[in-house]
């Protein structure tokens, strides 16, 4: 991406990334274009083409598992028809939410140690229900929008690959 016709002694960032800038273009729906956005672009399309292939012989059956998970995942029509309804009773497994029950809502009964309580009991990350966070909206680079999102695992991966016995691990698990 170097551009050999700029003096790096005179403007090294042009002769630098020059031609990355005369050859890129942000899409529509992306905020970014960098280096790192190319290759995680590549690794998705190869990690697709992957999941959408067919078994092999003698491969690992945990392949076949990540092709059915995949193929889960994109299956918009079940999803469709299916998340509204499993996100509301999700919410009411949690003790409800004031937008969703209206007048039924009672906020004297609600505290979030006991939303925290439900959350563990059904396998969601203690203390995380839900993500928020503030991003530029991908159709209208003009504006904000507010992420819900899923909660994060809670460690980074450089403690997950030690091991439950390490002994972060087993400090984070009790």
């Amino acid at each position: 991406m170097i551009d050999k016709e700029q003096d790096p002694c005179n403007d090294f960032y042009d002769f630098a990334c020059g031609n990355f800038i005369k050859e890129s273009v942000i899409a529509d729906h992306e905020t970014t274009k960098g280096a790192f956005t190319l290759v995680r672009d590549k690794l998705y399309e190869r990690l697709r083409k992957l999941f959408e292939s067919k078994s092999k012989p003698n491969e690992p059956a945990v392949f076949e598992s990540v092709r059915k998970y995949y193929k889960s995942c994109m299956d918009q029509a079940s999803i469709e028809d299916t998340s509204r309804k499993t996100m509301l009773e999700l919410v009411d497994k949690l003790g409800g939410w004031p937008t969703l029950q209206g007048d039924k809502w009672k906020e004297d009964k609600f505290t979030w140690h006991a939303v925290d309580e439900a959350a563990n009991i059904i396998g969601l990350d203690s203390g995380n229900i839900l993500s928020f966070g503030i991003s530029t909206n991908p159709d209208n680079s003009t504006m904000r929008m507010m992420e819900v999102d899923q909660p994060s695992l809670g460690l980074e991966r450089e403690y997950l690959i030690k091991g439950f016995e390490d002994g972060d691990v087993q400090a984070y698990y009790k």
